[in-house]
């Protein structure tokens, strides 16, 4: 693509190892964040339902998870962390479910994605685990429907709006450059997350 003279701006799931312009959230420190939102909650057994294991969001995730546990002084334990690579509620459902069977405990979960966070809800209100006194779950992204449902989800809030009008402004500025024949000047921006507190914790 930078190749053949296109416009490319990174977002979201990008690669460290391409070099173009880049648009993202500080996925460690958001996942700290969320981390130590349970931590804070007096849970000390926090599962971290994470993402597939190559790209760089759950990567940065999952340690930004293992910090707030060092932080804390709250051994980690391998256990309490399985994936989920399609990001979807059974997923969360089907892991949390197999965790709870092999009776290893756990107070909070820490789900890289609000849907797989749903599934997570999902089981724990089927077998009648208080949420949140007895489980927390917090997500991540703030999904439309996070807070209709019940409980309504604890997440991070990834400003997806915000994001879109700094792509294109990178976007039309990348653009201008090459029109006029200037040499492009590739720029990583930044967004702010928030913690989004609500019933599920």
């Amino acid at each position: 693509i930078i190749d053949s003279n296109v416009v490319l701006i990174q977002y979201d799931k990008i690669s460290k190892l391409i070099h173009s312009s880049k648009v993202v959230i500080d996925d460690r420190e958001a996942a700290n964040l969320a981390t130590q939102h349970l931590i804070d909650r007096g849970k000390r057994r926090i599962v971290h339902l994470r993402g597939p294991l190559m790209p760089q969001v759950a990567i940065d995730r999952f340690l930004g998870y293992k910090a707030a546990l060092d932080t804390a002084a709250i051994p980690f334990d391998s256990a309490l962390v399985l994936s989920c690579p399609q990001g979807d509620d059974e997923e969360g459902y089907d892991q949390l479910k197999t965790l709870h069977e092999k009776k290893i405990p756990f107070d909070g979960v820490f789900a890289h994605a609000d849907l797989v966070a749903v599934g997570a809800l999902r089981y724990l209100k089927r077998k009648k685990i208080r949420i949140p006194q007895e489980v927390s779950v917090i997500g991540f992204s703030n999904w439309l429907l996070s807070e209709k449902i019940t409980p309504s989800l604890s997440t991070i809030d990834q400003p997806g709006i915000l994001m879109g009008e700094q792509i294109f402004e990178q976007f039309a500025r990348e653009r201008l450059q090459k029109v006029s024949g200037n040499p492009v000047e590739y720029q990583t921006k930044m967004i702010p997350t928030n913690l989004v507190v609500r019933d599920s914790t």
